[in-house]
């Protein structure tokens, strides 16, 4: 008998076609809950879906190609004839660099890369064969992607097995290659919205009156974009329930929000600078800065993981307060600049650029004043 080449890692005759499984959908049965087992989770969306590359070149394509198929469940990844593999099965280094978390999983499941010399090897198993392609082709009917997938999903729900092909880089799935799917799909770019009639594929390169530079997609990107859409579609077939889920925190009520604003506003008082409690413009002062404090805080929902480092920022800062005696460093740089400034009166502005540049805060204008009264009698 001829030799048959068939894959690494695939049956060497197409398996039994699998009856479709029944799923329990939302709770397990009363029964299960009672014997204390749980119900069976149903399988990867993409469980029963090969990708196959044909010819690929690119090493980087390969491994991002592998990337987007982990993002969506699907690991079973055929190479039909590639150029980016050694005679030992070993993928290039960028390869598996660019498949991340693919590559243990899809790109060298146990330490080789699945690969064969033709198309007919890679889709064996397969019940249901689908081409891509960036164009209208005469030797197989073109559905969009979306009914593609609808169709793949139907066959997946039956039972079947779907194999996916992809072409070469340069030129796409060549006539001999597209004559094993039963129908191609096409992902619809602008060159395919604007293109009149036929033409001709250029592998991304740009000429002529049309311009199909567009319509070409990379490979990896076309990988993701079919794996996305064939899990869309299984899993609506199916009936699996798809959501994305933000993070759930604790948010703050408004009685934590109040202690917050508390604590941030005596915070702010224990670093005044030459306080003075009976002082009206200082009282006005303290409540718009203290509405400005609230305002901040009640602009919108504060998780409350957001706002422990807060609170410890307003509560040591009350402590270090008592610590430091800034009055008494301010009032010392202060002694300092006004010997040594010859102008006559003390410029504010010039004092506090010192203050802030030798200490490191910034004073209001009465703290300024104030700063310059304590001086006066020394100078």
């Amino acid at each position: 008998m001829p030799r048959v080449d068939v894959p690494r890692r695939v049956l060497a005759s197409p398996p039994r076609a699998r009856r479709p499984r029944r799923r329990t959908r939302g709770r397990a049965r009363a029964g299960d809950a009672r014997a204390g087992t749980k119900a069976h989770s149903p399988p990867p969306p993409l469980r029963d879906v090969v990708f196959v590359l044909c010819r690929p070149e690119g090493a980087i394509n390969v491994g991002t190609a592998s990337r987007a198929m982990h993002n969506f469940g699907a690991n079973d990844l055929r190479l039909v004839d590639p150029r980016c593999v050694d005679a030992g099965g070993r993928i290039d280094a960028e390869a598996r660099m660019f498949a991340a978390r693919g590559l243990d999983a899809v790109l060298e499941r146990d330490g080789r890369t699945t690969t064969t010399t033709s198309v007919s090897a890679a889709t064996m198993d397969a019940t249901l064969v689908v081409a891509t392609c960036p164009r209208p082709r005469e030797n197989v009917p073109v559905v969009s992607l979306r009914e593609g997938a609808r169709r793949v999903a139907e066959e997946v729900a039956r039972g079947g097995r779907v194999a996916v092909l992809f072409g070469t880089e340069k030129s796409g799935l060549s006539n001999d290659e597209m004559e094993h799917a039963q129908f191609a799909v096409c992902v619809p770019t602008a060159a395919n919205v604007n293109a009149r009639g036929f033409t001709k594929y250029t592998g991304g390169a740009s000429g002529g009156e049309t311009d199909t530079s567009s319509m070409s997609l990379n490979l990896g990107m076309a990988v993701g974009i079919v794996a996305y859409e064939l899990f869309m579609a299984i899993t609506d077939v199916r009936g699996d329930e798809v959501s994305v889920r933000g993070f759930a925190s604790h948010r703050m009520t408004t009685a934590e929000r109040e202690r917050l604003i508390d604590d941030v506003v005596a915070a702010r008082r224990a670093l005044d600078i030459f306080p003075d409690e009976d002082d009206e413009e200082d009282r006005i002062f303290a409540k718009k800065e203290r509405r400005a404090i609230t305002s901040v805080f009640t602009s919108g929902p504060i998780p409350t993981k957001d706002a422990t480092p807060l609170f410890m920022l307003a509560r040591r800062a009350r402590a270090f307060s008592e610590l430091a005696n800034a009055t008494a460093l301010v009032e010392r740089q202060t002694r300092t600049f006004v010997r040594n400034d010859p102008r006559k009166p003390v410029s504010t502005k010039a004092l506090n650029a010192h203050i802030r540049d030798t200490l490191g805060i910034s004073l209001t204008r009465r703290e300024i004043e104030r700063a310059i009264e304590r001086v006066a009698e020394d100078v």
